[in-house]
């Protein structure tokens, strides 16, 4: 029983501390493992897909492409239950004309950091 007790604390505090809420995603698409797959393949997909138009609208101080950009990756990030990144690039997505390109780059970096731990913490799911 008590390995038990200690087996559901540790899941609840690794699940805490995940980068994205497995639990509220499997709950919305139904537990389907294959479906969990394909949405995960689409989601890391066009994530670096629009990574790249991140970097290019921050190298070409482009405002609407990385508005853009930002904005997809919050939405599809708010979809997949991954609340960390999804407020990290809605904060981006508004923050883009305002302050150097030293704070445009940490947000950047900030961006494909959270969706460098989503990879690897499903890599172990």
């Amino acid at each position: 029983m008590k390995n038990r007790k200690n087996a559901h604390r540790n899941h609840k505090n690794d699940a805490e501390h995940a980068p994205i809420d497995l639990d509220a995603l499997r709950d919305l698409f139904g537990n389907d493992p294959d479906c969990e797959k394909k949405l995960f393949d689409i989601f890391f997909s066009t994530s670096d897909e629009s990574l790249e138009h991140l970097e290019s609208a921050l190298k070409n101080k482009c405002v609407n492409q990385w508005r853009n950009a930002a904005h997809k990756i919050s939405g599809s990030a708010a979809n997949m239950r991954a609340k960390k990144l999804a407020e990290i690039c809605a904060a981006a997505e508004k923050n883009f004309d305002h302050g150097d390109t030293t704070i445009k780059r940490q947000n950047l970096n900030a961006i494909q950091k959270e969706i460098n731990a989503i990879k690897t913490y499903m890599k172990f799911r």
